[in-house]
């Protein structure tokens, strides 16, 4: 039976309706009530990067007219620390204290547009958070180019294509596919200062950071086939990390809704990905 509730991930892009086009975001929250829109903190970092209430005012539009809609995550850090246990994944994820406070966020914004002063201020302090949060993702970035030159190394050119299209490789392709995730999962739990334990081995793939190295795993492949490799610049290295979050995002809801077709393609292969290694136990 199909589900009730159906739970989107969105990314930034898709607040403002392209140019001429009608919002496909509004479309689909006035479908159904009990369509959802999931807001990741990225979302949040993106709508505020600008510092402008009128820009935030912009972006935040079509959600502030279905704020009993909305979903908002804990913060990333936080994300990445969680067990991945399978009963509660999408419930613990979601930041119930800040989900509540999204019901008054349409009248914070009315306020603020008003020229209320305590609002403005309430929104531009809100606007200095994004600045430090992309920087500290800009030094996680140092080096991420090279490694999208390793990711393709060690694959046949077989597999390599198989990837690229969304296709599941050769068992020798499966078996270093997860050979490289799980070299990425590694190194990123035995540094994260949220991570209070290693998970159980059934576990790890319900975890954030495991799905998120998926993620990058298969955005750097298409990356390096589009010739993105060490000397992309830290800012488009940065957005890649972003992109990969939010596909990993994804894959513990309904999907994603993003105007970024190659980020939409990584949910997708991270989906059939993740089924791969399910059935490989």
């Amino acid at each position: 039976m199909e589900s009730e509730h159906v739970r989107m991930v969105i990314d930034s892009n898709f607040l403002v309706p392209l140019p001429g086009q009608p919002s496909k975001l509004r479309e689909y929250l006035a479908r159904k009530a009990t369509n959802f829109a999931v807001l990741p903190d990225f979302l949040f970092l993106e709508a505020y990067k600008t510092g402008s209430v009128a820009g935030v005012c912009r972006s935040m539009e079509v959600l502030c007219e279905f704020p009993r809609q909305v979903l908002v995550l804990k913060p990333t850090k936080v994300c990445s620390g969680l067990r991945g246990r399978e009963a509660g994944l999408q419930r613990r994820m979601i930041a119930e204290e800040h989900t509540r406070q999204f019901l008054q966020y349409p009248r914070l914004l009315e306020q603020a547009s008003a020229g209320d002063a305590s609002a403005v201020r309430h929104i531009l302090r809100d606007s200095k958070s994004p600045a430090e949060h992309m920087g500290g993702l800009a030094d996680e970035a140092i080096g991420l180019g090279e490694r999208i030159d390793e990711f393709a190394n060690g694959f046949s050119r077989e597999d390599r294509a198989c990837i690229r299209k969304g296709q599941v490789p050769s068992a020798k392709g499966v078996a270093h596919m997860f050979e490289r995730v799980v070299t990425q999962v590694t190194g990123t739990l035995r540094g994260h200062p949220n991570v209070g334990r290693w998970p159980k081995k059934e576990e790890v793939r319900n975890t954030l950071i495991f799905r998120a190295c998926l993620c990058q795993v298969l955005l750097a492949m298409d990356l390096g086939a589009q010739g993105e490799q060490s000397g992309t610049r830290i800012e488009k290295m940065v957005n890649h990390q972003v992109d990969a979050f939010i596909a990993a995002y994804g894959t513990f809801f309904d999907g994603v809704f993003s105007n970024d077709k190659l980020l939409v393609k990584t949910y997708e292969a991270a989906r059939i990905w993740l089924e791969v290694f399910r059935r490989a136990g």
